[in-house]
């Protein structure tokens, strides 16, 4: 399990890191986004090899639940 909650800008790069840090089936709970970034979130999340499972929204802010 990885938990992050912060910017996308300081989260996106090191999308590669924590994949590679989770077990096949592991989760990463990532938060701290702005809902309009979402969809380049989820881009570079799958660059990355994990496959966003779930979203949740909150105001203008998302988090998501992450799997490799």
């Amino acid at each position: 399990l990885v938990v992050a909650n912060i910017i996308s800008s300081a989260l996106v790069p090191i999308l590669p890191d924590i994949a590679s840090r989770l077990r096949p089936g592991g989760r990463a709970l990532l938060g701290g986004l702005l809902v309009r970034e979402s969809p380049q979130f989820r881009d570079s999340a799958g660059a990355s090899g994990l496959c966003v499972v779930e979203e949740q929204t909150e105001g203008e802010w998302a988090a998501f639940v992450a799997t490799r």
